[in-house]
């Protein structure tokens, strides 16, 4: 089976409308592949679903919110990490990065340009939402 790390712009994306995104969100309680996130993919889910623009525009209420996250929790494992070594542009990628080489993903999951760039770390591949369907033959 697949292992993989969604990252949190996978999930706003999955959240806020139908999409590519929404598409591996689902497949995520099919069993189709194994994912793995580090804590900072919840807090930062919570923390940018909840801001009022996005909030309002795209009609995030706390229960849609609490019933995606209770989605990811069910079906994914939290990784939790002491000491993450900087290794992209933005720090705040590198928790994805080393959940991905903790647990020997297959493949990262992005929208963000800063980790697409890096194409792979250790053996996991980078790749955005469309591309990994695609792999998957979805």
């Amino acid at each position: 089976m697949l292992k993989i790390v969604i990252d949190t712009n996978v999930c706003i994306s999955a959240l806020l409308k139908p999409g590519h995104s929404q598409t591996i969100l689902d497949l995520l309680t099919k069993d189709t592949f194994q994912v793995f996130y580090p804590k900072a993919l919840l807090e930062e889910l919570v923390d940018v679903a909840a801001r009022p623009k996005i909030a309002s525009k795209y009609h995030v209420t706390p229960q849609k919110l609490r019933k995606f996250v209770r989605i990811i929790q069910r079906n994914a494992t939290k990784i939790t990490m002491s000491n993450v070594p900087r290794v992209c542009r933005d720090p705040t990628d590198d928790p994805f990065l080393e959940c991905a080489r903790l647990t020997d993903c297959d493949y990262l999951v992005t929208r963000d340009p800063d980790l697409l760039d890096l194409l792979t770390h250790g053996r996991t591949k980078i790749v955005n939402p469309a591309h990994f369907l695609q792999l998957l033959g979805q």
